[in-house]
């Protein structure tokens, strides 16, 4: 395949990702298991596409240390240069030691890649469903200050906890707080059990 039609497909690739409408994560870079770099003609090629194309997907991850190629750090700022924000930048030099000094193999360290905004995950060997679920503190809040009912949905979404204009004191209001958020962890850890035991 000339390099040409390798750009071809790639673009088409990116398409289908874009179309997708999901945030699919890639990280391209990083080392081998020897420890030399990883950088190939496909990593150009996919940093070229990106900057091309200007999608917001792949959510595109480039695992670069200081003594990688000058051409490979001269792409990256290329690509960052158009204000797309990718690839993001992630540096072998520190995160390798890093996961080695919690316990990992060198081996198995070197073969990091990112997941979602900056989780590094150890592909097949990880389970990151803690970013299933998320908890905003001020959605919270405004659950408790409008007695449970959803203003942007338009629904009631968690338990009837009084109106405002009845909670005489902020003791009150953080009663009524504590019983959303109360209701809203009980359902993160139900979505992310879930999803734990749909990993297995």
């Amino acid at each position: 395949m000339s390099e040409l039609e390798a750009l071809l497909w790639l673009r088409y690739t990116w398409i289908k990702i874009e179309e997708c409408g999901a945030i699919l994560n890639m990280t391209i870079g990083g080392r081998l298991p020897d420890g030399s770099s990883a950088t190939n003609p496909l990593t150009y090629a996919v940093l070229q596409v990106t900057r091309e194309m200007h999608f917001r997907s792949p959510n595109l991850s480039l695992r670069i240390r200081a003594g990688d190629p000058d051409e490979l750090w001269h792409s990256a700022h290329q690509s960052i240069s158009g204000g797309q924000g990718l690839p993001a930048l992630y540096n072998d030099d520190l995160i390798v030691p890093m996961l080695v000094s919690l316990g990992y193999a060198e081996i198995e360290a070197m073969d990091f890649s990112l997941a979602g905004c900056s989780q590094v995950v150890l592909p097949g060997r990880s389970n990151f469903s803690c970013d299933v679920g998320c908890y905003n503190l001020l959605k919270t809040l405004e659950l408790a200050l409008h007695n449970g009912y959803d203003v942007i949905l338009r629904q009631q979404v968690g338990p009837h906890t009084g109106k405002i204009e009845e909670m005489a004191t902020y003791d009150a209001l953080k009663s009524a707080y504590d019983r959303q958020m109360r209701f809203m962890t009980r359902i993160g850890v139900a979505i992310n059990n879930k999803d734990t035991f749909l990993r297995q």
